[in-house]
């Protein structure tokens, strides 16, 4: 969990940064990163993740990604 820089009162706003294996419509399943929206630890499914310009939280993420990245082997 990476916590968003959100001005949202009384709302803890984190983004969910996971690998795992994803069905796809074609019937393979695929590895994946994903990253979801959480609100309060509820995952907005519908929302995409928004990051802030003036705020490092596209960064928190992208190292999220990367050490998860190397924690399972994925080095290419």
């Amino acid at each position: 969990m990476v916590k968003a820089t959100r001005n949202e009162p009384n709302k803890l706003v984190e983004y969910r940064v996971s690998v795992g294996d994803e069905k796809w419509k074609n019937g393979t399943v695929q590895k994946v990163f994903k990253v979801h929206l959480c609100v309060d630890g509820d995952i907005r499914y519908r929302h995409c993740p928004s990051y802030l310009v003036d705020t490092d939280d596209f960064e928190r993420v992208y190292k999220a990604l990367v050490e998860l990245k190397k924690k399972h082997g994925f080095n290419n």
